[in-house]
C-alpha cells in the first residue's frame, strides 16, 4: 500500500509546484523535481501569449512579462490570520513558473521595513531553508509565500519579506480567440466545394456539352480550338480539352440559317492559393516591407528604423545565422532595443506594418 507521506508529498508537489513526484520527500524536496506535470486550466484564465514568454527571464519588464527585482522588489505583507510570520502575501497573482525556465525562480528576502533594495541589503532566504527545517513555499498561481516547515528562520524576527520574481501580464482567456476562429471559419466555410477538390465534377452552372454532332448544313461548323491547344487535339472533333493551366470546353449553338460556329470556351482550374489564404498570419505574405541590421557582439542591440511605426515584427540571428527569441523595448515610433542576456553578434531582420 502506498504510505500516505507519499501521497501527501505527491499532492504537494502536483498542487503546489505543477511537477510531477519522481521520489519521496525524503529523497526528493519539491525545489529538486524536474518534470512538469500541469494542472487543468480554465479557458478564461488561460495565458493565451505564453508561448511568447522567453525560456531567459528578461531584464526589463514588456508587454508580457512584468519583472519585479532589486529596488522593484514587492514588499510583501504578513496574513494576520494565520500564524505569526508563517504566512506573506504579495496580493499579486500570474507568477510565472520555474517551469517556463530556472531563471524565473523567485528570490526571497528578510529585511527590515522600508529597504529600497534587499537584494543589497537583505539575507536571502533559499527554498530548502538553512538545514534548521525552515524551508518556504511560494503559491505561483494566487502570490503566497508560506513557512510550512517545522521552524521559522530566525532572521524573519524584528523583519519583513520582500520578493523578486516575474508575472505574466499579457493577453488572457479563450473568447477573442474563439471569437476570432470562428470569423475565419465563416470566410473559409463560404468557398465552395471546388475550391478544396480542384474537381470540374464540383462546378456547378458549367455549359452543356454536346457528345456527339451530325456535321451537315443544318447544324454548326467545327473551328479549332486555340493554338495552344491545337497539338494536344489534333484536327478532331472534341467535346473539351485540357492543356496544364485550362479545361476548355465547346459551346454548340445550333441556327440553321447561319451554320454558327463551334466556340471554346475556357474555365480555369482550381488556382493555387498562397499560404496566407488560409493562415490569415502575416508572416506568409510575400514582399513584405522589411529591413536588416547587423551588430557586432553587444548585451543591447539598439534598431533606429526611421519607418514611424510600432506595428513591427522582428526575426533575431547570431553570428551564426541560427534563429533565437528575445524579448524586445519599443522606445519609440521609430527606435527599439533588444535585451540579451549575454553579448552577443547577429542580425535583427524587421518587417514592417
Amino acid at each position: 500500500m502506498i504510505p500516505d507521506s507519499h501521497k501527501v508529498d505527491y499532492l504537494f508537489k502536483k498542487v503546489g509546484y505543477g511537477l510531477a513526484a519522481t521520489e519521496n520527500s525524503v529523497n526528493k524536496s519539491p525545489s529538486n523535481e524536474s518534470i512538469f506535470s500541469p494542472l487543468l486550466i480554465r479557458g478564461d484564465t488561460i495565458w493565451i501569449q505564453s508561448g511568447d514568454i522567453p525560456a531567459i527571464a528578461p531584464a526589463r519588464s514588456n508587454t508580457i512579462v512584468q519583472s519585479y527585482s532589486g529596488e522593484s522588489a514587492i514588499t510583501a505583507s504578513e496574513d494576520k490570520t494565520s500564524l505569526s510570520n508563517r504566512t506573506w502575501l504579495t496580493r499579486l497573482t500570474d507568477w510565472v513558473g520555474p517551469e517556463f525556465g530556472t531563471s524565473y525562480q523567485i528570490n526571497v528576502y528578510a529585511a527590515p521595513a522600508g529597504t529600497i533594495n534587499p537584494r543589497l541589503s537583505g539575507i536571502k532566504l533559499y527554498p530548502d531553508g538553512s538545514g534548521k527545517q525552515d524551508s518556504w513555499f511560494f503559491d505561483y498561481q494566487s502570490g503566497i509565500l508560506t513557512f510550512p516547515d517545522t521552524n521559522l528562520p530566525s532572521i524573519i524576527s524584528g523583519h519583513i519579506i520582500y520578493i523578486e520574481g516575474y508575472r505574466y501580464v499579457g493577453a488572457k482567456g479563450l473568447s477573442g480567440v474563439l471569437a476570432n476562429l470562428s470569423t475565419t471559419g465563416a470566410t473559409v466555410n463560404s468557398l465552395s466545394t471546388v475550391a478544396y477538390s480542384g474537381s470540374y465534377t464540383d462546378l456547378i452552372d458549367v455549359p452543356t456539352v454536346i457528345s456527339s454532332l451530325t456535321n451537315d448544313v443544318g447544324y454548326s461548323r467545327f473551328v479549332s480550338p486555340p493554338l495552344a491547344l491545337h497539338g494536344a487535339i489534333g484536327d478532331r472533333i472534341s467535346d473539351f480539352s485540357v492543356d496544364s493551366d485550362y479545361i476548355y470546353t465547346c459551346i454548340q449553338s445550333f441556327n440553321p440559317s447561319n451554320a454558327t460556329a463551334i466556340i471554346w470556351a475556357r474555365i480555369a482550374l482550381r488556382p493555387v492559393l498562397s499560404a496566407v489564404a488560409t493562415s490569415g498570419s502575416y508572416p506568409d505574405l510575400t514582399n513584405k516591407p522589411s529591413a536588416s541590421y547587423s551588430f557586432p557582439e553587444s548585451l543591447v542591440w539598439r534598431v533606429d528604423h526611421n519607418r514611424n511605426t510600432t506595428n513591427l515584427m522582428e526575426s533575431l540571428y547570431d553570428e551564426s545565422g541560427a534563429r533565437f527569441y528575445s524579448a524586445i523595448n519599443i522606445i519609440n515610433s521609430n527606435s527599439f532595443e533588444v535585451e540579451l542576456t549575454q553579448a552577443t553578434a547577429g542580425t535583427v531582420t524587421v518587417f514592417f506594418g
